[in-house]
């Protein structure tokens, strides 16, 4: 190797970072072709110049920058240049002509630029060249004729419109001009140049540039000025479009292993970083000590959480290998590996894999999709043995680990290590629970249809990663249907998330602005339905209009078309569930009168003819397929209503009567399946040998009321298991007996007229408490039931303090508004979530619970978690 002084490799890489690259294969100009032949060559080796290439790109003011990385990208490949101090000056403004430079390199345009005998290594690159590069900038289309900016002069800051606008035309990526979305999501599109739209939509698209949230608006701002540290991030964010169509690749690598030779006498420390490619190919980047040859030794450039050097890597790093410009085959080709950030776990059932590209997407136990790549050498475990990723069926459950979006390990627990029964290329179908028949279920779809599918012979239900039963699923609940095979619609997985099972929210407010592109609207004047109240939304919100938005007006559905258009100004009530790109309107309604509330029970209904009649008020409220229907917090539809439901109505009245714009039903809090499942209090009137127990004066739970105590003829049996808890809250301190104790002492008379309280759940009881007395009265209990949320919690004490209080009246058969915040002690609770028994320290803040409390004391006796 040519020995060259510190300072002269300073030069070189100037001027290395704008010649043309050498080339590692032969590819096509599109980075598709570029990516399908990133190969890691045979040999890689480290370069006498790596410290001063780092050194070069650390500028002096950017530790610390939001934007350090970007600068430092931007640096090392010649696209921001320091100024005489070595400073980047990150956020002082971008000139036009430095953003035009940096487009140049991005580019790879330098060749061209360069005139025999005027190359500036040093001075002012635009005294130099500035006329050329205006000249060749107007003749690739970026500019045009005659040749000037947008605004001002070259010497004033490039907007954020030109400066996506070059980058687009400069990378010669094509203009979006047929649906364009994302553009028209900015409150602010308006103000671009209308021929700069389609070029500002690839912007969007390609991630170059990304618009801000300001005031609860979207806005792109097309002519705010840029900072450097802004341009440098536009401009890094250009590189994965303009290397490869340059032949100078982006490889995926992994670091699988590293080793160090210790030298011979005299000799030099070589250590051997072994890498893995994105087809699993192999190879090894030497970096050696220094010599007298290479006094700062032969390396690579890094970024580790900032600049490094080769020494900084480790195994199971994972990072872009980039291929920077060599000097006329004088040097070698230097390396920059950028290391992704630091590592991130998540688990979900596996939904997607492609083997071509590598994708993997995951449904994550709160019903978010998580989308990764296979990284180059992951390692995939299956039951404990190291397999490949197309021996994981879809819908396994699986544990991943990732660094930045790049898998590195996939963990699957299957009973066999082979494929399962769900094929992979089995049908999904989400939606909507409407019903839960015997051979099969109905959802509401993303088109909404409601559609039957039936069981597959042995259908699983899964919750996460946990088995369930169909006894778990709930009206309302979003589920995810994977069905049988290919081309049949039977079900043999129905997946519900763990968390977000009521995803809807109410809301209402008037609409200021509505893209009719996008389908967004923005509200101001928000308030959200919240435990039976309307709670007041900070700022101005935003929400599009699904697929399957139902709009009315005056009860009359009309085409969102016509909504979009005429829909600016209008007052609107309207349920949203949470989405991946935020909220997405389900139901909505123009609101035309006042709005009233109706607190009352249903007593007659009508559902084809489109009303219910008020059992106490008497008036008729009349519905539709757009009346926001929530029974127990999960949207429904009119059909879901019953009579005798206790319902809280809003009502929007007009001259024409009252029309319900939001119904929400509060009933059969407790999971029950069977006739004798629920609640059941009494006292024990004998216990045999077989573990049957015989209660006398009992009271079951129905319907949010206890019934009246059966007398003293009146007898009711329940039978325990060896699963069921049995806890004693007959003393001072409460305690458990075991189950085997209980049932082996309880016929020899010594639980003999003992109180208890038992919660039977698909015919067995899951736990009962034992109480030190009962009442004496055929009257019904006087337990008071309670819906509300935990405001806040005392450990110490072992209380609660609810919030969104509403008790249940046994007279007028409703819930009834409670505006306190009582406390309510825990010591002696059963809690329940869902089918399980959980321990009382196990609720958290806001959870919305139904509470069986002691009508004198307010102690909780069951709790329910919803």
């Amino acid at each position: 190797m040519t020995r060259v002084s510190h300072k002269t490799h300073a030069l070189y890489l100037s001027a290395a970072l704008m010649l043309t690259p050498l080339t590692l294969t032969p590819l096509s100009a599109t980075s598709t072709a570029a990516a399908a032949q990133a190969v890691l060559p045979n040999q890689i080796a480290g370069v006498s110049y790596a410290s001063n290439l780092i050194q070069g790109a650390t500028f002096t003011d950017t530790a610390g920058h939001w934007a350090e990385e970007s600068l430092f990208m931007a640096g090392v490949h010649g696209l921001i240049v320091a100024d005489s101090q070595g400073k980047a000056n990150p956020d002082a403004l971008f000139s036009k002509r430095d953003a035009l430079l940096g487009i140049a390199r991005l580019a790879g345009w330098m060749p061209e630029l360069q005139t025999p005998g005027k190359r500036p290594l040093t001075g002012d690159t635009w005294t130099v060249w500035g006329r050329r590069i205006i000249d060749i900038a107007q003749a690739k289309g970026l500019l045009g004729n005659p040749a000037r900016p947008l605004t001002g002069t070259w010497d004033d800051p490039v907007t954020r419109e030109e400066l996506a606008l070059w980058t687009v035309k400069g990378l010669q990526l094509p203009p979006v001009k047929e649906g364009v979305v994302n553009t028209y999501t900015y409150t602010d599109w308006n103000l671009l140049n209308a021929d700069s739209v389609p070029y500002i939509e690839t912007a969007l698209r390609e991630g170059l540039i990304n618009g801000r949230m300001e005031k609860g608006q979207m806005v792109f701002l097309p002519k705010q000025p840029v900072t450097r540290a802004e341009g440098a991030f536009v401009l890094v964010n250009g590189l994965k479009k303009a290397l490869p169509a340059q032949n100078r690749l982006i490889i995926p690598v992994s670091v699988n292993d590293i080793d160090d030779t210790d030298p011979a006498p005299g000799g030099v420390r070589t250590r051997r970083i072994h890498l893995v490619g994105p087809g699993g190919e192999k190879t090894a980047l030497a970096i050696n000590g220094s010599t007298a040859a290479s006094p700062w030794g032969e390396g690579i450039a890094v970024w580790k959480e900032g600049a490094k050097d080769g020494y900084a890597l480790a195994p199971g790093d994972q990072g872009e290998l980039y291929t920077l410009p060599a000097l006329n085959g004088q040097i070698s080709s230097a390396y920059l590996l950028k290391v992704l950030p630091g590592s991130r776990t998540f688990e979900g059932n596996l939904m997607n894999h492609d083997p071509q590209t590598g994708q993997i997407v995951i449904l994550d136990p709160w019903g978010r999709l998580q989308r990764g790549q296979l990284s180059p050498g992951a390692h995939i475990w299956i039951s404990g043995e190291e397999r490949k990723m197309a021996d994981i069926p879809g819908g396994t459950y699986l544990h991943v680990e990732a660094a930045g979006d790049r898998i590195t390990t996939i963990t699957a627990d299957l009973p066999v290590a082979d494929p399962g029964a769900i094929p992979n290329e089995s049908k999904i179908r989400q939606g909507r629970l409407s019903s839960v028949e015997a051979n099969g279920v109905r959802i509401i779809d993303e088109q909404g249809r409601d559609v039957y599918y039936p069981y597959a012979p042995g259908v699983v239900v899964r919750q996460g990663q946990e088995y369930a039963t169909l006894d778990d699923l709930t009206i309302g609940d979003p589920v995810s249907l994977r069905l049988s095979d290919y081309r049949g619609s039977a079900i043999a997985v129905i997946e519900i998330p763990v968390r977000n099972r009521k995803v809807e929210a109410v809301y209402r407010g008037t609409i200021t602005h509505i893209n009719p592109v996008t389908q967004w609207i923005t509200l101001r004047e928000v308030s959200k339905f919240v435990g039976g109240t309307w709670t007041s939304e900070a700022g101005q919100m935003q929400s599009r209009i699904g697929q399957a938005g139902a709009v009315s007006i005056n009860g009359q559905p009309v085409a969102k078309e016509a909504f979009l258009r005429y829909g600016k100004g209008r007052k609107v009530i309207f349920s949203a569930s949470d989405g991946f790109d935020g909220k997405t309107i389900t139901r909505m309604a123009l609101l035309n009168g006042t709005m009233e509330t109706f607190n009352d029970r249903v007593s007659k209904l009508d559902v084809p003819g489109g009303s219910l009649r008020l059992d106490i008020d008497g008036n008729y409220l009349s519905i539709d397929n757009s009346t926001i229907i929530l029974r127990n917090g999960r949207l429904v539809d009119p059909k879901q209503l019953q009579k005798g439901d206790p319902i809280l109505a809003f009502a929007d009245a007009t001259r024409n009567g009252y029309r319900a714009a939001l119904i929400t039903v509060d009933k059969d809090h407790m999971q029950t399946t069977e006739v004798g499942d629920g609640l059941v209090q009494g006292s024990i009137r004998s216990m045999d040998k077989n573990g049957k127990i015989v209660l006398q004066l009992y009271s079951r739970y129905r319907d949010n009321s206890w019934t009246r105590f059966s007398g003293a003829d009146g007898v009711y049996s329940i039978k325990p298991t060896y699963n069921t808890v049995v806890y004693d809250f007959r003393g001072a301190t409460s305690s458990r007996i075991p189950i085997s104790d209980f049932l082996s002492q309880g016929p020899s008379g010594q639980f003999d007229d003992t109180y208890l309280y038992a919660f039977v759940q698909n015919g067995s009881v899951l736990a009962i408490a034992l109480q030190a007395d009962g009442p004496s009265t055929e009257q019904p209990p006087q337990d008071r039931t309670t819906l509300a949320r935990i405001k806040s919690i005392n450990s110490t004490d072992h209380s609660v303090v609810l919030e969104q209080v509403r008790d249940w009246s046994d007279a007028s058969r409703r819930w009834l508004p409670n505006s306190t915040t009582p406390t309510v002690s825990l010591n002696g609770a059963v809690v329940i979530d869902k089918r399980d028994l959980i321990d009382s320290s196990d609720l958290r803040v806001n959870d919305t619970c139904l509470f069986i409390r002691d009508s004198q004391s307010g102690r909780a006796r069951f709790i329910f978690r919803q």
